[in-house]
């Protein structure tokens, strides 16, 4: 039953060592070779460009940051096909898997649009501590001077509850207005990046949530990760 094998290292040399070192069979290891020869065939020749640009790849414009670091995602593809097991099955029936393939990706970024993609999704949760840290300081004030004596036991949970739902739907607000200010210099979708835009059209997906700006993590380097088609 062929399965999906991830490896951080996508050069095959680095992909076998690592596969290894993970206690995986020699069966594995060849069936991961075949598997990784149809994942290769999906990703476009200039895929290495991601992590090997000087320059940032989320500047617009003709002027480019340089690359400080890297915005780390996960991509995935329903190739090779894939099958598993279920719950309901009860082992009796294979499924056929959503995911076949899953390539990490490494994108070149400068320290101005990493700043802002961090920003876009920390905006939404410094308004929903700020409005509930407001919530306690308010519920310490009514206390002090013997309001909250007067009522329910359940209204301070009522508020607090309230002001960080509050804070979160105006969260969401606050961040789609930066988002949208922002984006007319830095990329915030992946997607909208050529490289990544043709494996959209060839069926990658994100693991993570795509919609307006992408969330991504970060790193100094991208470690074992090795080129796919550079040596």
């Amino acid at each position: 039953m062929s399965k999906v094998i991830r490896s951080d290292a996508l050069h095959e040399e680095l992909m076998i060592e690592s596969l290894k070192k993970g206690g995986y069979s020699e069966h594995d290891i060849e069936e991961a070779k075949k598997n990784w020869e149809t994942t290769k065939s999906l990703l476009p020749k200039d895929f290495d460009k991601l992590n090997s640009s000087n320059d940032c790849l989320f500047c617009k414009g003709d002027i480019k940051g340089e690359r400080q670091s890297y915005a780390n995602i996960t991509l995935a593809h329903e190739e090779p096909t894939t099958f598993k097991k279920t719950l309901l099955s009860l082992g009796k029936k294979n499924v056929k898997s959503q995911i076949g393939s899953l390539v990490p990706a490494y994108i070149a970024i400068c320290n101005r649009c990493k700043r802002v993609l961090r920003m876009v999704e920390l905006v939404k949760w410094l308004v929903t501590l700020i409005l509930t840290g407001v919530s306690f300081i308010v519920l310490g004030f009514l206390n002090s001077i013997g309001i909250l004596e007067k009522t329910s036991q359940l209204v301070p949970y009522v508020v607090v509850l309230g002001s960080a739902i509050l804070g979160y739907i105006l969260g969401k607000v606050v961040s789609a207005a930066y988002s949208k200010a922002k984006s007319e210099t830095v990329h915030l979708n992946v997607f909208d990046l050529d490289i990544l835009k043709e494996m959209k059209e060839k069926g990658w997906f994100l693991l993570q949530d795509d919609k307006g700006s992408t969330s991504v993590n970060f790193d100094r380097t991208p470690g074992n990760f090795g080129r796919v088609f550079e040596e």
